[in-house]
């Protein structure tokens, strides 16, 4: 479950509300946004192919680890960056949605963290349960909670990223290059 939510924290934070974040709390435009949102995605399409390829050379415990401490950085980027300098919004997005790559990683984690008996079962249960908190609860929460702090999004990114590293780390039975 801990694995879905730094997928999720990365795909519907970053990637599927930012766009709307930045328009309300940075007065970006809207056709600036879904530009930057656009390269973004793109980039998260190269950074799960990098990510996996680093997955295979060096192990897909320690690139979840690296790439979820990559991710949180890469997050804070978007952010402090509109503040200072809205002109300059692509790069430090295209960054992020890079980073956020390292969710196609994810699955190999999840695959390895069950033995074969339960692993379909198991899978499904916690990416369900996990989606529905994370996926269906959060952005509810992070609309509500911005009220008080423009920067609860990152505050979910680097939660996200924490449990992403915790269960790299503890959750997973190997972590043998392939």
């Amino acid at each position: 479950m801990l694995l879905t939510w730094l997928l999720t924290g990365g795909v519907v934070v970053v990637i599927l509300m930012m766009p709307a974040l930045i328009q309300t709390l940075f007065a970006i435009p809207a056709t600036a946004a879904a530009r930057a949102n656009s390269v973004a995605t793109l980039a998260l399409c190269l950074g799960c192919v990098c990510y996996g390829l680093l997955a295979d050379r060096f192990g897909f415990r320690r690139v979840l680890m690296v790439g979820a401490l990559a991710l949180f950085g890469a997050t804070v980027a978007p952010y402090l960056g509109v503040r200072s300098a809205p002109q300059h919004l692509i790069p430090p997005y295209a960054l992020a949605g890079f980073c956020v790559g390292v969710v196609g990683v994810v699955p190999i984690a999840m695959v390895d963290a069950l033995p074969p008996a339960i692993r379909s079962s198991g899978i499904s249960f916690a990416c369900n349960v996990a989606y529905a908190k994370s996926g269906g609860l959060i952005p509810l929460l992070i609309v509500w909670w911005l009220r008080s702090d423009v920067n609860v999004p990152v505050y979910d990114v680097a939660a996200a990223c924490a449990a992403g590293v915790f269960a790299a780390w503890f959750g997973t039975r190997s972590d043998s290059p392939r």
